[in-house]
C-alpha cells in the first residue's frame, strides 16, 4: 500500500514539475525552479541519510553524477520545452527509463534484462 501510495505522489509531482514549468517562458527562470526544488529535496532527504558510511569520495561521486545525470538533462529538457508541448515534454523524460533494457539487451555485452 505504501509503495503505490508513493507511486501516486511521484506520478502527480512529476505531472506538477512539468504543468509548472511549460507555464515559464524564460529557461532561466525553469532552471531555478527546477534548482529550488532539487535543494529543497536533499535537505529534506539529509536527515535519513547513513552517515557512517559517507565518504569524501562518495559525496564526490554522488555530487558529479547529480550535475551529470540529472543537471544536462534538466538543463537540455528545459531548453526543449520552449519549442514542444507540455505531453511531448512528458513523453520525452520518459523515453530513457523505458528505453534502458532495450539497449542494454542489443549493445555488448547483450545482458538479459
Amino acid at each position: 500500500l505504501w509503495g503505490l501510495l508513493a507511486g501516486v505522489l511521484c506520478s502527480l509531482s512529476y505531472a506538477g514539475v512539468i504543468l509548472l514549468l511549460s507555464d515559464q517562458k524564460d529557461p532561466a527562470e525553469r532552471l531555478v525552479s527546477l534548482t529550488a526544488g532539487n535543494v529543497v529535496t536533499a535537505v529534506f532527504f539529509l536527515p535519513f541519510c547513513e552517515w557512517s558510511t559517507v565518504s569524501s569520495n562518495s559525496v564526490l561521486l554522488i555530487l558529479t553524477l547529480g550535475f551529470i545525470s540529472l543537471g544536462l538533462s534538466w538543463i537540455i529538457l528545459t531548453e526543449v520545452l520552449q519549442k514542444i508541448s507540455a505531453v511531448e515534454f512528458a513523453i520525452l523524460g520518459k523515453i530513457g527509463p523505458v528505453m534502458n533494457p532495450v539497449w542494454v539487451f542489443l549493445f555488448p555485452p547483450h545482458e538479459i534484462p
